[in-house]
C-alpha cells in the first residue's frame, strides 16, 4: 500500500485498480463526480460512509473489507487534533494538512473573530502568536509552512470569502509595529479579484457571539478551532450547522472597499501608539 497517502485513501485507490476499473468509470457506478473520486484516492477529501459503501459495492469487495472501509469513513468524519499535540510536533504538520483541504476545494469561506487569518498572516504576526507555543527548533518551519498555504490567494481556481471581526483585529499580537505591517498587508488583500474580504465593526449591533473560528469548503467539509484543539467535519448535517453560522453573521459583514475605511481607521490607531 503506498505509504504517502492516508490508509483509507490507499485502500480504496488499490481496491480499485485491482478491480481493473478506471476512476472515471468507478465515479460514474458509485455516483459521484470523477473529480471527488481522484481527491478521494489522493487523500485530499475523506469519504462519506455512503461514499466507501457505493465504491465498496463497484469494486466487488468481500462483506467484511466493505464493513471496515465504512467504520474508517465515520472514523474520518470528524477528525480532531489536539493542541496540545499538535504544538508539540512544531504545528506545521497540522498546516500542511489544512493546506491540502484548501487546495483541493474551489470555494473556501473563513471566519476569524479572535485574530488574522491564517492566509493573510505576515511572517512577524506568526512569529508573534507562535513563539512561545511552539518548540523553538521548529518556529521557522511552521513559519514556512504557513506562508505555503497563502500561494492559494494568487490562484484563480476558486472563490475566497474571509471575515474578520474588528476584535480580531484590535489584539494587539506583536505589538503596534506588527500590527500595523499587518494592517497593510489586509489592505492590499482587497484588491485580490478572487477574493472578498470583510470585516464587522465594532460598531455594528448584533443579537448573536461569535464563538468559534471556523472555514468552510465547498460546503463539504468544515474546519472548527477551539481552545482544545482543532476538528474537520465532512458529515452534512454538521457542515450545514456551520454554514448557517455564517449566513447568520454575514449579515453584519462589511465587504471590500467598504470595509478599507476600517482598516485605515484601526492601522491609524496602532501607529499611534
Amino acid at each position: 500500500m503506498t505509504t504517502d497517502l492516508p490508509p483509507l485513501a490507499a485502500a480504496l485507490r488499490e481496491l480499485r485498480t485491482g478491480a481493473g476499473i478506471t476512476g472515471v468509470n468507478a465515479a460514474k457506478a458509485a455516483g459521484i463526480s470523477q473529480a471527488k473520486l481522484s481527491n478521494i484516492e489522493r487523500g485530499k477529501t475523506p469519504p462519506t460512509p455512503e461514499d466507501a459503501e457505493r465504491l465498496a459495492e463497484v469494486y466487488g469487495v468481500p462483506a467484511k473489507v466493505r464493513t471496515q472501509l465504512v467504520e474508517q469513513s465515520r472514523q474520518a468524519k470528524a477528525q480532531a487534533w489536539s493542541a496540545k499535540v499538535v504544538l508539540q510536533r512544531g504545528g506545521w504538520l497540522l498546516q500542511d494538512r489544512i493546506g491540502r483541504q484548501e487546495d483541493s476545494a474551489s470555494s473556501i469561506r473563513y471566519f476569524c473573530p479572535s485574530g488574522v487569518i491564517g492566509l493573510m498572516q505576515t511572517p512577524a504576526y506568526v512569529r508573534a502568536m507562535w513563539s512561545d507555543e511552539v518548540p523553538a527548533e521548529q518556529v521557522d518551519k511552521f513559519v514556512e509552512s504557513r506562508m505555503r498555504r497563502q500561494l492559494i490567494l494568487g490562484s484563480d481556481k476558486r472563490e475566497i470569502a474571509a471575515v474578520h471581526t474588528e476584535g480580531a483585529l484590535r489584539w494587539n499580537l506583536g505589538g503596534p509595529k506588527v500590527m500595523v505591517e499587518q494592517l497593510d498587508r489586509l489592505l492590499v488583500e482587497l484588491d485580490r479579484p478572487h477574493l472578498r474580504l470583510g470585516i464587522i465593526p465594532w460598531t455594528s449591533q448584533v443579537n448573536s457571539p461569535a464563538l468559534h473560528q471556523f472555514t468552510i469548503y465547498d460546503d463539504a467539509a468544515a474546519l472548527v478551532s477551539t481552545v482544545p484543539g482543532t476538528s474537520l467535519v465532512t458529515d452534512a448535517e454538521n457542515v450545514q450547522q456551520v454554514t448557517r453560522e455564517w449566513d447568520h453573521l454575514e449579515r453584519y459583514v462589511v465587504w471590500g472597499e467598504n470595509a478599507r475605511p476600517h482598516l485605515q481607521r484601526i492601522r491609524a490607531e496602532y501607529a499611534a501608539l
